[in-house]
């Protein structure tokens, strides 16, 4: 599935795909495109200021269970969600995630 197209597709379009990662559907993207892509660049940067100090660590990878998808999840897997969650959520704009780490939220 396109990148682009999974921020347009249905739950159960992305949950059928069987692909992995974190997938962010706007639920009411009210503000339009602007917003959305706004905020998945603030996305990005919160992952990347929460990522970098763990990244290369022992701690990063360190296993803290199995995640929805059922792969071992890593700490590093978790700093990255909460970081985008946290994100989406001060955004104002209602999202349903798809999470390989906690399924769908």
């Amino acid at each position: 599935m396109d990148p682009v197209a999974v921020g347009l597709a249905s739950v159960e379009e992305v949950k059928g795909h069987g692909s992995r990662g974190l997938k962010i559907l706007p639920r009411d993207c009210i503000g339009g495109m602007e917003d959305l892509v706004r905020v998945l660049m603030e996305c990005v940067k919160s992952v990347r200021d929460e990522v970098l100090p763990v990244l290369g660590s022992p701690e990063a990878v360190e296993e803290l269970g199995v995640g929805a998808g059922g792969d071992k999840t890593a700490r590093v897997d978790v700093v990255a969600e909460e970081a985008i969650l946290e994100t989406l959520s001060n955004s104002g704009i209602p999202f349903r995630v798809v999470s390989e780490e906690r399924g769908v939220l």
